[in-house]
């Protein structure tokens, strides 16, 4: 506020007091139009913020779908490594292709045709909210003019030029409280008379675009339908599905105890065993095929080997299968041996390491991946079901296993990318597992508004360390602006003037953080310390999308050090 406006307030504040019922001035015609003027702001304000949330709405659906889409990929991975189809990765391309190119496609378009015509209707809000408050001061200065010459014509002062001048006060502010109040009276019926033609043409562009989103979105996802098992539905509905996954679930006790008595008796190990190490995988490569273990479980080792029936080395007695239910782990999840295998097949030591090494070796056994997913991994062709069933350090090892290293990183970034948003790349040097030096390119995507502090986490994205990957958190830090500081969702800045701006007035462009041009510009004197603050031109509020917080201009007065004498006696001589 002006050193003029501030007096100005402070004398209607006064002068209120001294303004009686008789003096108010009522107009119910505006009365009226205000009030249908308010329902069209809210409900254009909200409009304003819905099709906005609408707009983000749909990248969030289509980025969940491409999430999904890459964990239902990797669910079905089997299905490509047994040359079936494989419909998870048709429904990650199905929905990427939908993300890439439909709704980039629908944002231009909504932006052009719903978005940016809503947002500047709203527009207008702000200069009609600016003329009602003027006409409420205009209606101040007004009641208080009737006042003063109802007081005069009640009490007549000395001083008889008082009354007809204030009367002249009076039909001069009684004729600019009628110019804007009938200026308002005229133009608010109008704005709100606009309203529906203006937004038939927005509300018809986003009846398509949804009609679009929804028709390619159903066009796309068909094209997958036709390739899932109409026979599923029947036996998810039967119980049959049921049955399978219990089948699915006992290979991954299996798989997880050979991985734990694989890792103890390996050769390399201290606790090592070589005839050991070979029986477990032996009994490992029976079991993890199908038809061998229901040779096994029916008539015994050897008959699995493809040899007669012979003595079993897995510890069972007689000549079924491997105990009970043929399982030759025991109750407690080990193996059971025995060093008198008959002949026929002979199983090497070359095929216990391949066994192994098809398993990924030491670094996935203590909790990498399994053969790349779900199902091709596993020796013998078995399906497995990945991190869930022990696919991914399950079992006995991965309860031992502690939580990955969290390692911070501060990330200086720009005021202007905390104000645009955007991508910010990040190329960071990290170990690998053999303990040489790795570059590794890391995407930030930086939202509007975030502010310095906030922290983004990169699971597996550090240095290796223990058998696993570091956690990555990047920590965002803000640099210096030349122009602007922060302060929570406004922005600050300083204009500095001279002494003589500061008594004469002065002249200043300012440009925002989105390029908009501020005129400053006064004619009053200016103290220092002073604020002016422009609302919605501060930073972008990241929890309120279209929200922003205000710029705050504050004005500093450089003084002179030293006046000379004839500007000490001007100075005189002015106050």
């Amino acid at each position: 506020m002006s050193w003029e406006g501030f007096k100005k307030a402070i004398h209607r504040t006064t002068g209120a007091v001294l303004v009686k019922a008789a003096d108010k001035v009522t107009d119910k015609e505006y009365d009226i139009e205000e009030r249908r003027y308010r329902v069209l702001e809210k409900a254009g304000t909200e409009l304003q913020k819905a099709t906005k949330g609408y707009l983000d709405s749909l990248r969030a659906v289509t980025a969940s779908q491409v999430s999904m889409g890459e964990t239902i990929n990797n669910l079905y991975e089997d299905a490509r490594n047994m040359g079936g189809v494989n419909v998870g990765g048709m429904y990650l391309q199905a929905v990427t292709d939908f993300d890439t190119e439909t709704v980039k496609q629908l944002d231009g378009p909504f932006r052009e045709t719903v978005l940016d015509p809503i947002i500047k209707f709203s527009s207008y809000f702000g200069e009609i909210n600016e003329a009602i408050k003027k006409r409420a001061h205009k209606k101040q200065d007004y009641e208080q003019a009737k006042a003063k010459v109802r007081r005069l014509i009640d009490k007549p002062a000395k001083d008889a030029s008082k009354l007809p001048r204030a009367e002249r006060e009076l039909a001069l502010a009684k004729d600019v409280f009628d110019d804007l109040n009938n200026q308002l009276k005229t133009e608010i019926p109008q704005l709100i008379d606009l309203r529906v033609p203006y937004f038939d043409p927005s509300f018809e562009a986003l009846v398509k675009i949804q009609l679009r989103f929804c028709t390619e979105g159903y066009a796309r996802l068909a094209q997958v339908q036709q390739y899932l098992e109409p026979q599923m539905r029947d036996d998810y509905a039967n119980g049959a599905l049921d049955v399978r996954i219990d089948q699915i679930a006992s290979d991954a006790d299996i798989k997880k105890a050979y991985r734990k008595m694989a890792l103890k008796y390996h050769p390399d190990k201290p606790t090592g065993d070589t005839e050991k190490f070979k029986q477990v995988s032996e009994a490992f490569q029976i079991l993890s095929d199908k038809e061998k273990r229901e040779v096994y479980d029916q008539y015994g080792l050897e008959a699995a080997r493809g040899n007669a029936p012979a003595g079993n080395p897995f510890g069972g007695a007689g000549g079924g299968g491997g105990g009970a239910g043929g399982n030759p782990f025991g109750g407690n999840g080990t193996f059971r041996f025995s060093t008198n295998g008959g002949g026929g097949h002979a199983f090497s030591q070359d095929d216990a390491f391949n066994i192994f090494n098809q398993f990924g070796g030491f670094e996935d056994l203590f909790g990498g991946s399994m053969g790349g997913g779900m199902g091709g991994g596993m020796p013998g062709g078995m399906g497995g079901m990945g991190s869930g069933m022990g696919g991914r350090g399950g079992g006995a090892s991965s309860a031992r296993r502690r939580e990955p290293e969290v390692v911070d990183l501060k990330v200086p970034v720009s005021l202007e990318e905390l104000y645009n948003g955007g991508v910010k790349k990040l190329k960071i040097n990290r170990k690998g597992p053999s303990g040489s030096n790795e570059a590794k390119m890391i995407e930030i995507n930086i939202k509007p508004g975030w502010k310095a502090g906030t922290k983004i986490t990169y699971p597996n994205e550090g240095d290796y360390k223990d058998g696993q990957r570091q956690t990555l958190r990047l920590i965002l830090s803000e640099k210096p602006h030349s122009t602007f500081t922060r302060d929570d969702n406004d922005l600050k800045t300083v204009v500095r003037l001279t002494f003589k701006e500061s008594l004469l007035g002065f002249r200043r462009e300012l440009t925002t953080m989105s390029g908009r041009k501020l005129h400053l510009q006064r004619t009053t004197p200016t103290r220092p310390g002073s604020t002016e603050s422009f609302p919605g031109q501060g930073m972008p509020i990241a929890k309120q999308p279209g929200a922003h917080g205000n710029l705050i201009v504050e004005y500093a007065v450089d003084y002179p050090s030293v006046l000379t004498p004839a500007q000490k006696a001007a100075i005189e001589g002015s106050f």
